[in-house]
């Protein structure tokens, strides 16, 4: 599992909410926390991680960060929702996930699935809420 570590932190990572662009999803500029939680679905365990981070943009693309030369993105768009798809290539194995982010108000959810190249699967859940101004 160690091995995969720095891909599952690249997905954890492409929930910050700092990166923003014209396909993204509308919110509300501010002071932002994410509360994530990932889970080892083989191992039976899991670990949250918070975070707060001030947004100054209108716009949240949650796999822009993502894209580089390990991970590839696919997403679509239907009002305030977002389905995407991520590939990874660690050391010739590929890792695929999926998620849906929804944005509704001041709040936001995640939630992605890992579903090949982890033996037994790894579940993230991410859950941020504007909690005031910067």
């Amino acid at each position: 599992m160690r091995k995969y570590g720095v891909v599952i932190m690249a997905l954890l990572t492409g929930f910050s909410a700092s990166a923003a662009n014209a396909d993204g999803l509308k919110i509300n500029p501010g002071l932002w926390e994410t509360k994530t939680i990932t889970t080892n679905n083989m191992m039976g365990t899991s670990s949250t991680k918070s975070v707060q981070e001030c947004i100054r943009s209108n716009e949240f693309d949650p796999v822009e960060d993502i894209q580089n030369d390990v991970c590839t993105t696919e997403k679509s768009m239907s009002g305030n929702t977002m389905n995407y798809e991520i590939i990874c290539n660690l050391h010739g194995r590929a890792i695929e996930g999926n998620g849906v982010v929804t944005v509704e108000g001041d709040t936001m959810t995640d939630n992605r699935l890992i579903l090949n190249g982890v033996p037994g699967g790894v579940s993230i859940k991410s859950e941020s809420r504007r909690i005031g101004e910067c």
